[in-house]
């Protein structure tokens, strides 16, 4: 960005006021922008592997320490950290994927071309299970998605975000359920994310009354809508071993519907402290979006990430090894590793 963006202009928190009035149109017009598009647009696509990257490496290049004068003076300070704090929140999710990729060792389905298995015992149970009649649907599958505008990194990526933030979330998720499902058990419960709005919104539905057709776009192709429906089909008959998680994206200026079926229940591997959490959060008037969140290596690696930028600001004067090790004895009190995958 251009330091001489009025939006950068070097100025009194006091005076803010008085030189807003004496702007032009096209300035107010250009901050009125820059703002919607650092507070908004920007962070409904970071759910792309390559917006993450690039946004989180334009907004480090802005760290000199005369960038962040002008930044913290301007209109969009607030707006400005949130969303740098949010790519690279989405960074280490990018990361932690890469990490939990399919291995070489993995045997392939020769017919599909797609369906991964850990042995050739596990391969021949799952053709006599299921795989037998998706192979065909499977294999037309990938010729659709390879027309598809997404990529195949960034369609892996949606899939481990969802599952890392229904976790993370698993306490406002919790209460939710509890208020709209209430007596219904979890095994019969899906969850749905909304990426298109900031933040990203929570909710929780019923499987076996699941429209699909309200999400289902003009020119959608039968391959598709079969796959959706075969995604939903097996999240019911599981009996709870796997969840369902339905996520809403940006693509284009249009949005897409991405679902998501967990190797283990999500819902069953949340920790009991979440759902005493919840429950108090419910019973002192709370709302979900007030709901505290679920600690994972996420968190603690963005923790491990600011007290080192603390430490590199201030000097010597603080002792890194006390600090780091609070959050690491937090961390492993906190930490959940339950493996849930994709399935």
């Amino acid at each position: 960005m251009n330091a001489s963006c009025p939006l950068f202009r070097p100025r009194s928190i006091e005076s803010r006021s008085e030189s807003c009035s004496d702007e032009s149109d096209d300035d107010a017009e250009a901050r009125r922008f820059t703002l919607r598009l650092i507070k908004d647009t920007i962070p409904r696509y970071l759910v792309y592997r390559s917006v993450i990257v690039a946004v989180d490496a334009a907004m480090h290049a802005l760290e000199t320490p005369e960038d962040r004068k002008k930044i913290d003076k301007s209109p969009v300070a607030d707006s400005w950290y949130q969303t740098k704090k949010l790519a690279h929140e989405r960074l280490l999710i990018k990361w932690s994927a890469a990490k939990k990729a399919p291995k070489d060792n993995l045997k392939r389905c020769t017919g599909c071309g797609t369906t991964l298995y850990c042995s050739k015992e596990c391969q021949v149970s799952g053709w006599k299970k299921s795989h037998k009649a998706e192979c065909k649907l499977k294999k037309e599958e990938l010729r659709v998605l390879q027309d598809d505008a997404i990529r195949k990194e960034d369609r892996l990526f949606h899939h481990h975000l969802a599952i890392r933030d229904a976790r993370h979330n698993m306490p406002r998720l919790h209460s939710i359920a509890a208020r709209d499902f209430p007596g219904v058990p979890k095994a019969n419960l899906g969850m749905s994310i909304d990426y298109t709005v900031v933040p990203p919104t929570y909710s929780v539905f019923a499987l076996d009354k699941h429209d699909l057709s309200k999400d289902i776009k003009p020119g959608t192709s039968r391959v598709t809508e079969a796959r959706s429906e075969s995604i939903l089909e097996k999240a019911q008959m599981s009996g709870g071993k796997t969840t369902l998680i339905e996520s809403k994206i940006c693509v284009g200026e249009g949005c897409s519907i991405v679902m998501t079926l967990t190797a283990q229940s999500v819902w069953e591997s949340a920790e009991r402290w979440e759902e005493e959490e919840w429950r108090w959060h419910q019973n002192e008037g709370g709302d979900e979006n007030t709901m505290p969140t679920s600690v994972d290596e996420i968190d603690l690696m963005m923790a491990r990430n600011a007290i080192r930028g603390f430490l590199q600001a201030h000097g010597s004067r603080y002792t890194s090894v006390s600090i780091v090790s609070v959050v690491l004895t937090f961390g492993r009190q906190n930490l959940r590793r339950d493996g849930s995958d994709i399935c």
